[in-house]
């Protein structure tokens, strides 16, 4: 063969790769992530496709609307389109979304926030548990308190370690938006007062007065008695906050505020912000106990003899 058919075919070759790689950053570079509001409206989202041009006549508006009817809706999340789409092919992008939302609600402890985002995203049991006992050695970063509550937008295919990573800087920024001064107090106790808190408040109204009486209990060196940490010390993943019962105040554990004087050694759970915010500006108060009625109203009392009344009033 001579070396002009050899320099053509070489050419011919040279010139169709070209045009394959040119067709495939064409398509990569059209691909665009679409994102369904977290009400999954089907008509919201439809006219979304229609304003950002990737529904462009009003039949495949049309079929779409069809589709997405006889299916019950749309899941909220983030699909992949291309512009020129189908409307079949539009349908098929949109069986499976790429991003999904995870809602993380204030006051989950670290295995409940795992099993949240692993079933969420498909986790496998492995990566779940990854997720709960993953203990970096800052005490500050992702450990047991230490996650941002909120709403998160995650792809399916991301790791344990990115998403805990996502919800370290989230929490970060609170703490930052707070202004916290790091040099009079201690942020692992203070968040560690602020998880208590989260989990023994009836609503934000009452925050301050419980942290007011947990620190005057921490003043004074009486035990915080609080229950909170007895479902902490018992809870497991077949119920994360079991029901405390009178025998659950004798339970072996670091966790147990009943037999242990003092904080327990680490947060319980998230708080959120106006939880983090009352321990940083309890209450001043007399009381040194609470209970919450049937109606989720707080009261409280200066002594244990007056607690005992409340109790009798309030709970029986």
């Amino acid at each position: 063969m001579s070396y002009f058919s050899t320099h053509k075919i070489k050419s011919f070759f040279i010139i169709l790769l070209s045009f394959f790689i040119f067709i495939a950053l064409s398509q990569s570079k059209a691909e665009e992530i679409v994102y369904v509001p977290y009400t999954g409206d089907v008509n919201s989202f439809l006219a979304q496709l229609e304003r950002e041009g990737f529904v462009t006549n009003g039949f495949s508006k049309l079929v779409l609307h069809t589709i997405l009817t006889l299916r019950g809706g749309i899941e909220p999340g983030g699909y992949s389109f291309t512009k020129g789409m189908g409307a079949v092919s539009s349908a098929l992008a949109l069986d499976e979304p790429k991003y999904k939302y995870v809602s993380i609600i204030e006051g989950f402890r670290r295995a409940q926030i795992a099993e949240v985002t692993g079933e969420k995203l498909g986790w496998s049991q492995e990566e779940i548990e990854k997720f709960a006992t993953l203990k970096p050695m800052c005490m500050t970063k992702g450990q047991e308190g230490f996650l941002a509550s909120g709403t998160y937008l995650i792809h399916t295919q991301e790791s344990a370690d990115v998403v805990q990573k996502t919800m370290e800087d989230s929490f970060d920024e609170v703490l930052r938006e707070l202004n916290i001064d790091k040099d009079s107090v201690s942020v692992p106790e203070i968040i560690t007062i602020a998880s208590l808190i989260q989990r023994e408040a009836g609503g934000k109204s009452d925050m301050r007065l419980i942290s007011g009486i947990i620190h005057k209990r921490l003043s004074i060196g009486m035990a915080l008695q609080i229950d909170a940490t007895l479902q902490y010390a018992k809870g497991d993943a077949q119920r994360w906050w079991p029901v405390p019962k009178s025998e659950d105040k004798y339970i072996d554990s670091p966790f147990n505020t009943y037999q242990n004087k003092g904080l327990p050694p680490a947060p319980i759970a998230t708080p959120g912000k106006e939880a983090i915010k009352a321990a940083l500006n309890p209450l001043k108060t007399t009381c040194l106990f609470y209970l919450h009625d049937k109606r989720g109203n707080i009261h409280c009392s200066t002594n244990y003899e007056q607690h005992k009344k409340n109790v009798n009033y309030y709970l029986k």
